[in-house]
C-alpha cells in the first residue's frame, strides 16, 4: 500500500511542476501585457483575490475536492483599465504564455539532459513531458471543463463572437471599478448609463462557468445602480419642474 502511494505520488508531483511552470507563464506574461491577477490554481489547491477593487481585496486560498480540478491548473487575469488598445494581442500573447513556459524550461536543462548521469535522464524525462504539454495545449479543443490555449487564441483570431465575449470578461472588472467610482464622485447619471451598458453586454456574453466573484460583482451591480436610480428620477423630475416653471 505504501509502496502504491509514493509510486503515485511520484508521478502527481512532477505533473504538478509541469502545470505551476505553465500557468507562471501565463501569469508572467499576462503580467508584462498589464493584467492584473485574479486567481492562481495548481491542482486543486487556489489562491485568489476576494474583491475586484484593489482598494479593498484580500487574498485566501480554496480547496478544491473535485477529481477533475486535480490534473490541471488555472490562471484568471483581468485588465487594469477598461481601455481595450491592442487587448487582442495582448490575450493571444498572454494565452501562449504557459506554453512558451513549458517550451522555454526545456530548453534550459537541455544541457543537462546531455550529460550521462541519473540527473541527465531525468531531464530527458522532464524535457518530453514539458514539450508534450505544450504541443498538446496548441492543438484546438474543449472538454465540459477544459478548453486549450490553442482553442483560446483560435478563437480570438477567428470566432467574433468568442472573442468578443472573452475581451468583455477580462475587462469587466475594471469597467464596474470605473462605473462605480462615477457613482461615488456623483455623476449618477453617467454611471447609471456605464451600469446599463455593463449589464447588457453581460446578459450578452454570459461566462460558461461563472464564478461565485463573478456572480457576486453582477449582485453588487445591480443592487449599487438600483438605489442609485432610485435618487437620479426624482432630480430629473425637480430639473423638468424648475423648467415647466
Amino acid at each position: 500500500m505504501l509502496s502504491t502511494l509514493l509510486g503515485l505520488a511520484a508521478l502527481y508531483i512532477p505533473l504538478l511542476c509541469l502545470i505551476l511552470i505553465h500557468e507562471t507563464g501565463h501569469f508572467i506574461v499576462g503580467h508584462a501585457c498589464g493584467l492584473r491577477l485574479h486567481s492562481f490554481r495548481i491542482g486543486p489547491a487556489e489562491l485568489f483575490r476576494t474583491s475586484i477593487d484593489p482598494s479593498n481585496q484580500s487574498i485566501q486560498w480554496k480547496w478544491h475536492w473535485k477529481l477533475s480540478y486535480a490534473s490541471s491548473g488555472a490562471v484568471r487575469m483581468f485588465t487594469s483599465s477598461s481601455s481595450v488598445t491592442r487587448i487582442r494581442l495582448r490575450l493571444i500573447l498572454y494565452l501562449l504564455g504557459g506554453v512558451a513556459a513549458n517550451l522555454g524550461s526545456s530548453l534550459l536543462v537541455l544541457p543537462i539532459a546531455r550529460m550521462q548521469t541519473e540527473l541527465g535522464g531525468i531531464a530527458k524525462y522532464f524535457i518530453f513531458a514539458s514539450v508534450l504539454l505544450a504541443l498538446g495545449n496548441l492543438i484546438p479543443f474543449k472538454t465540459i471543463l477544459f478548453e486549450s490555449d490553442g482553442k483560446q487564441v483560435w478563437n480570438m483570431l477567428f470566432v467574433p463572437a468568442k472573442r468578443d465575449a472573452k475581451i468583455f470578461g477580462v475587462t469587466f472588472p475594471a469597467r464596474l471599478i470605473e462605473a462605480i467610482s462615477l457613482l461615488r464622485s456623483g455623476q449618477t447619471e453617467l454611471a447609471c448609463n456605464s451600469a446599463d451598458e455593463l449589464m447588457g453586454l453581460a446578459k450578452q456574453f454570459p461566462p460558461e462557468h461563472p464564478s461565485v466573484a463573478y456572480q457576486q460583482n453582477i449582485e453588487k451591480l445591480e443592487q449599487m445602480f438600483r438605489k442609485a436610480r432610485l435618487t437620479l428620477v426624482p432630480a430629473q423630475e425637480r430639473s423638468l419642474q424648475r423648467i415647466d416653471n
